[in-house]
């Protein structure tokens, strides 16, 4: 129960514990990892989440195109409909055109979770082209597929961690700290600060530039609680704060 007064009705000062099963088993392969190199432990572990994410059911293989429609000049946007989990995991494809017809569709990201193959859609990209058709084909999927090849250097271990725990960790509050212990902060936030200043709308440059341009060695730690430094005297405050 909340005690500080006046209460704040979206939420309290209470902390509750909230640890994924996918966190722990990257952590456990990246201690074993680090202390013993790339172990089979450490390869189960961070198989086991790549396996989940990987989906089930059946994926896209193959689009294959039956008419190839004409009158195209730029290439037409291939819809492939939602899978049976409400899209998050829908096949996304692209075309190549010839002479104005659609010659192929490659499959970009096969999707996962269909249970009957999707339909396919061509829209044309721009007011000229059209009467493109297409079918997909699907096969289940298997999951081993996701598993990481054997044989990596323990250095090429901790880079699949690092790549796996971003995408499996996203939008969860765990990669700024990540980031710090390993030594990467500022190298990741200025080569992303670079990136947006060069490629971002310039609308939106605001938002990516401005962490790259104002980060420094002590972002590397967090501010020691002044109440803390009070009570104790023999207490250092940390770099930069």
């Amino acid at each position: 129960e909340e005690v500080t007064l006046p209460r704040f009705k979206n939420g309290n000062g209470t902390n509750f514990p909230l640890l994924r099963y996918a966190d722990v088993l990257l952590m456990f392969a990246e201690a074993e990892n680090n202390v013993n190199g790339p172990t089979q432990a450490a390869y189960d572990a961070i198989n086991l989440v790549r396996r989940r994410a990987y989906g089930k059911g059946n994926k896209v293989i193959k689009i294959n195109v039956t008419n190839g429609g004409t009158g195209y000049t730029a290439a037409p946007i291939v819809n492939v409909a939602a899978s049976s989990d409400n899209g998050s995991s829908t096949a996304l494809a692209a075309a190549t055109i010839t002479a104005g017809r659609v010659t192929s569709i490659r499959v970009v990201t096969p999707g996962a979770f269909y249970t009957t193959a999707p339909t396919v859609t061509i829209t044309r990209a721009n007011t000229v082209g059209s009467g493109a058709t297409a079918t997909a084909l699907i096969a289940p999927i298997v999951p081993e597929e996701a598993n990481l090849a054997p044989g990596l250097s323990k250095e090429d271990f901790q880079l699949e961690i690092q790549d796996e725990r971003s995408r499996e960790l996203a939008y969860e509050g765990l990669r700024t700290t990540d980031l710090r212990r390993w030594g990467l902060l500022l190298q990741n936030v200025r080569e992303s600060s670079d990136d947006f200043r060069i490629n971002a709308p310039t609308n939106l440059r605001i938002y990516g530039v401005e962490p790259g341009d104002f980060i420094t060695e002590r972002h590397l730690y967090l501010p020691i609680p002044s109440v803390d430094i009070v009570l104790n005297t023999a207490i250092v405050q940390n770099p930069g704060w």
